[in-house]
Parts: C-alpha cells; sequence; structure tokens
C-alpha cells in the first residue's frame, strides 16, 4: 500500500504541473493492510515495529469481541459471524472485519468501533440485544 504524496509535485502559477523535486523514499511507503478474521481456536495479535522504534498491535484473528453497552457496562462476547461489513463488500464476502462491520455475537448484534490494526483490540457497540 502506498501513501499519496502530495507534497512532491507542485503546480506553477499558471496551473500547470511542476516536476516532483525527487523521487519517493523508502519510509514513506505504506504497510500492507491487517485483514482481520474470525478465528476458531483464539486471538492471534502480530507486533510490528513503526518508526521510531515503537510497536503497533496488530490483530490478525480474533474469537470474542468486547461489547459496550449504552449503560456502561462492557462484557465479552464470541464471535458467530459476519454479517455486513459497509467499506467494502469484497470484505464482507471474505470475512474481513474492519472499523464499522457488523456482526452477529452470541449477545447480539454489534458494530466494529476499534481499529484492530493499530490497537490490537477488537472492541464494538451493541445495536440489537439478542432476546
Amino acid at each position: 500500500m502506498t501513501i499519496y504524496h502530495w507534497d512532491l509535485p507542485k503546480k506553477k502559477k499558471t496551473g500547470a504541473s511542476k516536476k516532483a523535486f525527487r523521487g519517493k523514499r523508502r519510509r514513506e511507503s505504506g504497510d500492507v493492510q491487517t485483514e482481520t478474521r474470525i478465528s476458531t481456536t483464539g486471538d492471534f495479535v502480530q507486533r510490528k515495529r513503526i518508526k521510531g522504534g515503537s510497536f503497533k498491535l496488530s490483530l490478525r484473528e480474533s474469537k470474542s469481541v468486547n461489547i459496550n453497552f449504552p449503560d456502561g457496562h462492557t462484557t465479552r462476547g464470541e464471535i458467530l459471524e459476519l454479517v455486513d461489513n459497509p467499506s467494502n463488500a469484497l470484505f464482507a464476502r471474505k470475512g474481513i472485519i474492519t472499523r464499522g462491520a457488523i456482526l452477529r455475537t452470541s449477545l447480539g448484534l454489534v458494530r466494529v468501533s476499534s481499529k484492530m490494526g493499530s490497537d490490537g483490540v477488537l472492541n464494538a457497540k451493541i445495536m440489537e440485544e439478542k432476546k
């Protein structure tokens, strides 16, 4: 995945494009997207080194999700299936979980509210409780 380099090509006063003053650098390139999937065994978290020597936790597979309720309490529920992923229809077919995806859990329907590629945790808000 590459990052758009808005500062390399510039415009002249006439509106014509100037030539980029240098090429892209390796440090400016992005990383491969984390494709979090539903697991049958447990959670699989990968540690990635980022610029500056720090680390990010990237969630590759997850069996459960932290569910936040409107009254303020949080519980952990098991993921049963991926219902929909509005960000990309292909992700819904492939079973890839991203922020905004809708999951069916043991406690009801939830919407994912965390970024698993950066946090390493799968958090969601309850939409419809199971009766």
